[in-house]
């Protein structure tokens, strides 16, 4: 192989590889603090376990990975059960993902700047739409999600 051919390939493996690197980087963002569940349990009942809520109030916010690869983002308001909410972790206006910003009480979107309110209404554009809830619930400080809202 000439010298230039070596050169000319291995710059475009090297392109190639830094291409993919910042691509997958771009699309899987979880906020310092955030996590996501290596497994959530799946039984047959109506609900999915998503996680314990000791695991939320440590975080601010948890993150789902359904079987269908949709991503779930689950926040808390405040300290009690009911401002547990569950929404799709894609902004609505260019499907770029969403992260719970803690410190602001609020779902923001580091793509184009919207903001969301912890019930999922839009706060700041350019989304317009709200983020797509999901039904939620917490029994014995797990948190659940009912299983026919998850496609």
């Amino acid at each position: 192989m000439e010298r230039r051919s070596f050169i000319k390939w291995t710059g475009i493996a090297t392109l190639t590889a830094v291409v993919s690197k910042v691509l997958s980087s771009c699309g899987g963002q979880v906020k310092s603090g955030s996590s996501t569940p290596p497994s959530a349990a799946v039984s047959e009942s109506e609900f999915i376990d998503l996680g314990g809520m000791d695991e939320l109030a440590e975080t601010g916010s948890l993150r789902y990975q359904t079987p269908s690869g949709n991503s779930i983002l689950v926040v808390q308001s405040s300290n009690d059960a009911q401002s547990v909410h569950a929404f799709s972790s894609v902004c609505t206006h260019r499907g770029c993902n969403v992260t719970w910003k803690t410190h602001d009480q609020m779902i923001g979107c580091a793509c184009h700047g919207s903001n969301f309110s912890s019930e999922g209404d839009v706060l700041q554009g350019p989304a317009q739409q709200p983020l797509q809830q999901y039904s939620v619930k917490v029994e014995e400080e797990r948190i659940l999600i009912e299983r026919s809202s998850v496609v």
